[in-house]
């Protein structure tokens, strides 16, 4: 069976202040997979995987390197700036790598080597969870800083049509100097408080804010009408003890947004400030509304 080489065009924008001016690098990515790698960013590298196989591409130096993994499946990958961690996820693990073991060794390294990028530890997942089948929610991207907790819940399908998704809440701690070892924490297990548990449900990236964790989600309607926004304790959120609070946040006119793209880059919702952003389905606007009044 053939492999089928796809490609993508990815263009990095880097903007000085001082002249008020955009320079654009660009460079063509191929992988042999059928869906797209996932992927994250580190200084200056960009890092994507597939196949049991890091890539990177060091921007500054239009350089490009690859290694070896563990054989699993992956369902995340980030940066933790924090502890200075890659960070990848499959269903069983969590591998912690050290950014510098391979960021220190891209002037060396010939790009097609594949060495093996030994994990400087690795945490089981604990708990009953099903291990297969069941794809990861987080914080998004940009909550970055040390005071946030590591965060991640796996949503799981059920078994009986009609119920609701289940939630699988974990939290990463990472070894430090006071001699904690490592380890993933489980959290909670918990559902959604959904009226239509048969729609399938898209789930954005998560906003925390005030020791509560915000979840935005709509109910799988071609032409959604409202957000649906479920907010929770972080800690042992969405349990009998700490239920989710929910809102609906109604439209002003039934709306459409791109479904091709990142979902953190399609929709927004800042739940301090009440207000929402997002795309218009063939990009030509960015729709701002506000569903709480301006502070005097």
């Amino acid at each position: 069976m053939a492999l089928t080489i796809i490609s993508a065009e990815l263009f990095v924008l880097d903007y000085d202040y001082a002249s008020s001016t955009v320079a654009t690098t660009k460079r063509l990515l191929r992988w042999s997979a059928e869906d797209d790698p996932m992927y994250t960013l580190s200084e200056d590298c960009f890092i994507y995987t597939y196949d049991n196989t890091i890539y990177a591409w060091n921007i500054d130096q239009d350089r490009f390197f690859c290694w070896s993994i563990p054989d699993d499946v992956y369902i995340e990958i980030f940066v933790d700036e924090s502890s200075n961690l890659l960070v990848l996820i499959s269903h069983l693990r969590v591998y912690c790598y050290k950014v510098k073991d391979f960021t220190s060794s891209l002037a060396s390294q010939h790009p097609e080597s594949k060495t093996p990028l030994v994990p400087a530890f690795i945490f089981d997942i604990p708990g009953d969870m099903p291990r297969e089948g069941g794809d990861l929610r987080r914080q998004s991207f940009f909550y970055r800083q040390a005071h946030y907790p590591r965060f991640f819940e796996i949503r799981t399908r059920p078994d009986v049509a009609g119920d609701r998704d289940i939630f699988w809440s974990y939290e990463i701690c990472i070894r430090n100097d006071k001699g904690d070892e490592g380890h993933v924490r489980f959290i909670a297990r918990h559902s959604l408080p959904v009226r239509n548990a048969m729609f399938d449900m898209d789930i954005y990236g998560y906003r925390l804010s005030c020791g509560r964790l915000f979840k935005m989600f709509y109910e799988g309607l071609e032409i959604p009408s409202s957000i649906h926004l479920a907010f929770q304790d972080v800690e042992g959120g969405g349990t009998a003890d700490h239920p989710h609070t929910e809102v609906e946040l109604l439209f002003p006119v039934p709306i459409s947004w791109p479904d091709d793209l990142d979902e953190d880059s399609t929709i927004g919702f800042d739940p301090v400030s009440g207000r929402l952003c997002y795309f218009t389905d063939d990009f030509s606007k960015i729709v701002v509304v506000d569903y709480l009044p301006p502070i005097a």
